[in-house]
């Protein structure tokens, strides 16, 4: 008979390592059961049987459904992270869908909402990726600069709603598409045939509009910067003239100084530009009612 202690535990553990390599196959997780505590049981994960690699875990999901039968999902980084909408940010985000010109103001007194609490959930929302924020700067006429919102695709699919077809500012400024596409329905309202980011021979002109033959250029100057280069690169690319639609008085008169300077020196180009203020056009005063949510 062997004497005790013969054979080392760890002697033992070696000479098992076959036998466990072969058990492993049986080996079959438990399930949590009630007697776990409840952080424990909400974030085991678990095997499903008949299923290679398991299941998702409760934080792992495609997505999560909200009060209102949204679902977001967003990936960052190789990671899920989802965000649960409650009743106030519905109605929010559909508040900004179905009147988008709503001066913040004036939206958060159409859902009857506190100043502190507005403010809140529109910061909440623009953290989590379904809303951004911009602003129009209107004239002093109308109101002056007005802060706005836009729905993001997460934004829409929050309340089950499809994304509207967009236009990708060229600049990255959302006011400048804003005032691209009302430009564009305001002059499709009066019978032109419209392109937005209108390309010709190889120049893109912020709103294309026809009528008969002629192509007419309309660029929307935020700055002066690029102002005359629009210009001038527009004209040679064969559109027929050139509207100049400034933000201010301040940028319509540089652009002014630019755009004569310039012809003064290359005559041709005369008599093919028109320099004017962006609240010029007609569906500003309409549109004065709406974004005061009068």
């Amino acid at each position: 008979m062997m004497a005790k202690k013969d054979v080392t535990d760890s002697e033992i553990a070696v000479l098992m390592r076959p036998v466990h390599a072969s058990l492993k196959k049986y080996l079959v997780r438990r399930q949590p059961t009630q007697e776990d505590e409840p952080e424990q049981a909400k974030n085991k994960p678990h095997k499903k049987s008949g299923r290679q690699g398991g299941s998702k875990s409760a934080n792992q999901g495609d997505s999560v459904s909200g009060r209102r039968g949204g679902s977001v999902s967003s990936e960052r980084g190789g990671s899920s992270q989802q965000s649960i909408i409650s009743d106030e940010e519905h109605e929010y985000l559909e508040s900004v869908y179905e009147y988008p010109n709503l001066s913040l103001t004036a939206r958060g007194e159409k859902l009857a909402l506190s100043a502190d609490k507005r403010t809140r959930m529109k910061n909440s929302l623009i953290q989590r990726k379904m809303l951004v924020e911009f602003s129009v700067d209107l004239g002093s006429d109308y109101g002056g600069r007005v802060k706005m919102l836009r729905l993001t695709d997460e934004g829409c699919k929050a309340i089950g709603r499809k994304a509207p077809g967009s236009v990708s500012p060229r600049q990255g400024s959302f006011e400048h598409l804003w005032w691209q596409v009302f430009i564009a329905n305001d002059y499709a309202a009066r019978g032109y045939k419209v392109n937005i980011e209108k390309l010709l021979n190889g120049k893109s002109a912020d709103i294309g509009v026809r009528k008969g033959s002629e192509i007419v250029a309309v660029e929307v100057e935020l700055t002066p910067k690029n102002s005359l280069y629009n210009f001038k690169a527009d004209i040679d690319a064969g559109f027929a003239r050139v509207i100049l639609a400034c933000k201010n008085q301040n940028v319509k008169t540089q652009v002014e100084k630019k755009i004569n300077a310039f012809i003064e020196d290359n005559p041709r180009y005369e008599g093919k530009a028109r320099i004017m203020l962006l609240n010029e056009f007609p569906f500003v005063k309409s549109l004065k009612k709406e974004i005061r949510g009068c």
